[in-house]
C-alpha cells in the first residue's frame, strides 16, 4: 500500500501535502472512498468545526474540495507527459438521443509503458519485483493464475523472444 507521496522531500516527507495526517485524509476520501465534492466539503466543514472546539484557529490545509484537488494534481510521479484526446459516441442514434450521445468528452492520460518503465526504475521495486515468466499447476495439474508473470501472454513473449537473446 502506498505509505508516502512520491515527490516527498527532506523537509516534508509528504509533500504537497502539509502533513500525515493531511496526506492521509486525502488519500482516504480522494481513493478509499472515492469521496463526493458535496462530501468533501463536509468532512472538511467537521474536521474546521473540531480544530475551533479545540479552541485553535480552525485552520486546515483545504478551504473546499477545489483546494484539495489541486493539491492532488500537483502530485509530481514522474516525467510522463499527460496527453489529451477528445472523442465522442460516433454510433447509432435514435430519433431523440440521450444528451451523453451528443457530447464531447475529455480524456487525460499518460503513456503506459513510460510510466511502468518510470515505476520498475524506482527503487521501491528494487529486489521486490520477480520479472521471470513462469507457469504455476495446482495439485490437480490445473493452471494457476497468479500474477501478469504466471500469465499466458509474459510466458509466450519471453518464448518469442528467448532465440534472440545470446
Amino acid at each position: 500500500m502506498f505509505t508516502e507521496p512520491l515527490d516527498a522531500t527532506l523537509d516534508n516527507p509528504w509533500a504537497p501535502f502539509e502533513d500525515r495526517l493531511a496526506f492521509d485524509w486525502a488519500f482516504y476520501h480522494y481513493v478509499k472512498m472515492q469521496s463526493s465534492e458535496a462530501n468533501i466539503v463536509e468532512g472538511l466543514d467537521l474536521w474546521r468545526a473540531a480544530k475551533i472546539k479545540e479552541s485553535r484557529n480552525g485552520d486546515i490545509p483545504w478551504g473546499n474540495a477545489d483546494d484539495l484537488y489541486n493539491t492532488i494534481n500537483s502530485i509530481q510521479a514522474g516525467h510522463a507527459p499527460w496527453r489529451s484526446y477528445k472523442f465522442r459516441y460516433t454510433g447509432p442514434k435514435p430519433q431523440t438521443p440521450p444528451q451523453w450521445m451528443n457530447e464531447t468528452y475529455d480524456l487525460n492520460l499518460r503513456d503506459v509503458l513510460i510510466v511502468l518503465e518510470q515505476q520498475l526504475a524506482t527503487t521501491g521495486f528494487d529486489s521486490k519485483f520477480d520479472y521471470a515468466p513462469y507457469q504455476e499447476y495446482d495439485p490437480n495439474h490445473d493452471r494457476v493464475y497468479s500474477n501478469l508473470m504466471s500469465g499466458a501472454w509474459a510466458f509466450d513473449e519471453a518464448a518469442c523472444i528467448a532465440p534472440f537473446i545470446q
